[in-house]
């Protein structure tokens, strides 16, 4: 097999979580007071990085872990209201019936990851690498693909952001590209991703065809 071990990213990869995010994110805007950006400001917003987002609505960088934290609490607070996109269950199980480990990495919480996931999606998975930093993705990837008892180059990370790829790659790992999450699509490819998945279908069939 080329891949053993699939590592899914959580927000904008297996859970429709954008929505929440931009209300709750104008809710801390008006809190912390930095720029509050329109509809199509987000659009635009979306073929760039986090980074590049701080820095064009001010995000006040020292109260990134307050934000984050805060954040992570309002939606175990709304937990009931986010769902998986349509065909991630059933995607779930046919990997694990092909014999491929799963993982999940997120810089959402444990608790929330769980939660919407719930116990028979949860008994799926081989390690959960949660509570993630906005930046510190290497080094959960590491300890995921190590747990996992698996090597880098059999692992891919299935995931929707442009600091998803670059954490992915750093460690020579390959990247798939989802084109339903945050990042705009067009954006992620110019990154090369190993594997772009045009909707939730593809991720089987495109793996099962790699392997």
């Amino acid at each position: 097999m080329k891949y053993r071990l699939i590592i899914f990213d959580f927000d904008g990869t297996l859970a429709d979580t954008f929505d929440w995010f931009v209300k709750n994110i104008r809710l801390m805007a008006d809190k912390y007071k930095f720029k509050n950006v329109t509809d199509d400001e987000i659009s635009k917003l979306r073929d760039n990085d986090v980074k590049f987002m701080m820095k064009y609505v001010g995000f006040p960088s020292l109260k990134l872990p307050i934000i984050a934290t805060q954040m992570r609490n309002q939606m175990t607070r709304e937990i009931d209201n986010i769902k998986l996109f349509p065909g991630i269950p059933e995607i779930l199980r046919k990997l694990t019936e092909a014999n491929f480990k799963i993982s999940v990495v997120s810089s959402n919480s444990t608790r929330n990851v769980k939660h919407v996931l719930g116990q028979e999606l949860c008994d799926l998975i081989d390690h959960f690498e949660c509570g993630v930093s906005m930046f510190g993705k290497e080094s959960k990837l590491t300890k995921a693909v190590k747990k996992s008892n698996s090597k880098f180059e059999e692992s891919i990370y299935i995931a929707d952001e442009l600091r998803d790829i670059e954490a992915a790659h750093k460690l020579a790992m390959a990247f798939g590209a989802v084109s339903w999450g945050y990042t705009n699509s067009e954006a992620l490819k110019e990154k090369n991703p190993e594997v772009i998945f045009e909707n939730v279908s593809d991720i089987y069939d495109k793996l099962i065809d790699e392997n």
